[in-house]
């Protein structure tokens, strides 16, 4: 396989996980700091080189990537392994944020719902939710106040680190935003 060849497969990969919730790279751990989260991939754009990823204004993770805009997504799909490894911009109130507000189903804005922020203390178990919320989806009149606590998260992607775990022996890849690629040693 060759370095070009690898760099169209891990993209199409990326692309295709997005609407497939069983693929492997649908989720991934975000990491900055000494902190760690999973995530679900909500685009992939190979030009340039990014990933979007949907939050809660107000999670603790927000607050962290406006300290420390530095930060690694891990995948994996067997046999793969991926680093993507970048720095965050957070968008609130623009127009990527609207532009994804609207393509976010009813089902998904729901998340965006709770009356206090993720990580907030709960006398019982539960969900922050209104009553009824937790077993459907809002209407779209309902889910019109999740907006103001809709936050996208763009992973402008400065290096791949493409691990490929295989029988026959490991390989490994780094890609660069440049266009730069080089094989490693796994």
């Amino acid at each position: 396989m060759q370095l070009r060849e690898l760099h169209v497969r891990l993209w199409h990969m990326l692309e295709h996980a997005v609407d497939d919730a069983t693929h492997g790279f649908h989720t991934g751990v975000l990491a900055n700091g000494s902190d760690a989260r999973t995530v679900v991939l909500r685009a992939a754009l190979r030009e340039p080189p990014q990933v979007l990823i949907y939050s809660d204004r107000r999670a603790p993770k927000v607050a962290q990537l406006q300290d420390q805009s530095r930060a690694t997504l891990v995948l994996y799909a067997k046999p793969c392994q991926l680093r993507l490894r970048g720095t965050v911009s957070i968008h609130l109130d623009d127009a990527l944020a609207d532009t994804h507000w609207v393509r976010c189903p009813l089902s998904s804005r729901r998340a965006y719902l709770a009356s206090a922020p993720p990580g907030s203390v709960l006398a019982t178990p539960g969900s922050g939710l209104a009553e009824g919320l937790d077993s459907r989806a809002p209407t779209l009149e309902e889910s019109l106040p999740g907006r103001a606590h809709f936050a996208v998260l763009r992973l402008a992607i400065e290096e791949i680190d493409c691990l490929l775990l295989e029988p026959g022996g490991h390989r490994r890849a780094g890609f660069w935003a440049d266009g730069g690629a080089e094989w490693r040693v796994p």
